[in-house]
């Protein structure tokens, strides 16, 4: 996916739109686990727009070190 400057706004506004719909809201966290992060950023944007936080992790750690590190 390629994603230009001018497009930033725009985008992170869709995605919070998206997770709005959702049900995510103001003091939520978004949990996520992966390795690619070519586009990451707009979905931290988009939270951030609605108060929430993000946190992630590496999806070659072990079930358990996932667990305790989403659990802190």
């Amino acid at each position: 996916m390629q994603v230009y400057f001018k497009d930033i706004e725009e985008q992170s506004k869709k995605v919070a739109s998206a997770l709005a719909r959702l049900g995510f809201k103001k003091g939520d966290i978004l949990y996520f686990v992966t390795y690619e992060t070519a586009v990451l950023y707009l979905l931290q944007m988009g939270v951030w727009r609605l108060g929430g936080a993000v946190r992630g992790g590496y999806q070659m750690e072990s079930e358990g070190f996932l667990f305790t590190f989403f659990s802190l």
